[in-house]
């Protein structure tokens, strides 16, 4: 029932930076699109195992890269976040641990400052959790 509310009041401005568990993204209204973007720098230390073969002990860096898009419909969006990985870090890539993306629904509250998202795993509910916008 929440979400067929929520489509009938449009959001007004929800413009702006706001904090996923993930990563901050600067989302945009671009008609009747929603478009955010956002990265996040980690620093990755190397496995042990690896110094032990004699690689270097220098932790490396990693960017990620976070691409949020997908229809708007009054407070609802069905969204997709593509993730891109970059930098020397890439061991958890190549070890398949990686993010491989992320899709579901935002409901942005009418106040405008904090969002209900649901993500979706093979087209079902898996994870529930907020945004806060600044």
């Amino acid at each position: 029932m929440r979400f067929a509310r929520a489509k009938e009041i449009l959001v007004r401005t929800i413009d702006g930076i706001w904090t996923f568990p993930f990563a901050r993204l600067e989302l945009t209204v671009k008609g009747t699109e929603l478009v955010g973007i956002g990265e996040k720098m980690d620093e990755i230390s190397p496995p042990g195992f690896l110094v032990a073969l004699g690689g270097s002990a220098e932790p490396s860096r990693e960017t990620t890269k976070f691409t949020l898009s997908g229809p708007l419909r009054g407070r609802t969006c069905r969204f997709r976040v593509d993730v891109e990985a970059t930098g020397k870090g890439l061991t958890g890539r190549v070890l398949g641990l990686g993010d491989q993306g992320k899709k579901g629904y935002v409901i942005f509250s009418p106040d405008e400052g904090l969002a209900e998202i649901v993500e979706l795993k093979d087209d079902k509910p898996s994870e529930y959790y907020r945004a806060l916008g600044a």
